[in-house]
């Protein structure tokens, strides 16, 4: 799920987090209860951002796409997965 689209300073990600409205929501599961919040390049030579030393530092701007990934394993109809604060510096 695609939460947003923004820019990091020199390709720098410091910090990333967000929190679910219901912790324990009773009308779905999630394979193995996790949600991944992922940072993608935008940029055409842009590097995975699996961490700092393989990423690398880069001059100006990198344009990045913010994205939630899980496994729904099971749900009831009109269940929801309410997420809050997705905070990327």
């Amino acid at each position: 799920m695609v939460v947003g689209e923004g820019s990091l300073a020199n390709g720098v990600w410091t910090a990333g987090t967000f929190r679910f409205v219901d912790t324990w929501p009773a009308d779905l599961a999630l394979r193995d209860a996790i949600v991944l919040l992922e940072l993608r390049s935008l940029e055409g030579d842009g590097k995975p951002f699996d961490n700092y030393y393989l990423h690398g530092w880069r001059a100006g701007v990198e344009r990045v796409r913010a994205v939630l990934r899980f496994d729904v394993l099971w749900f009831k109809p009109g269940a929801t997965l309410e997420i809050r604060n997705v905070v990327v510096r």
